[in-house]
């Protein structure tokens, strides 16, 4: 596939980074149990949702450009 490299190596910084990200996107999930307004807090977590999956594909995307051969 020419979109991912065949193995993704990321560096630990990176993973920290994507997990506590990932861990931001779980409780702004979980705070729907307790919002005063659920359906803001749904679209707050659809919003952190997204910015994480973004995150993880610009992380895991390779800086340079690679011959499609």
């Amino acid at each position: 596939m020419w979109l991912a490299p065949r193995r993704l190596t990321l560096g630990l910084p990176a993973l920290v980074a994507l997990a506590a990200f990932a861990a931001f996107a779980v409780w702004t999930g979980l705070s729907i149990a307790w919002s005063v307004g659920p359906d803001l807090s749904w679209l707050a977590f659809d919003v952190t949702a997204f910015y994480l999956l973004v995150a993880v594909v610009v992380t895991a995307t390779p800086a340079a450009r690679r011959s499609c051969v």
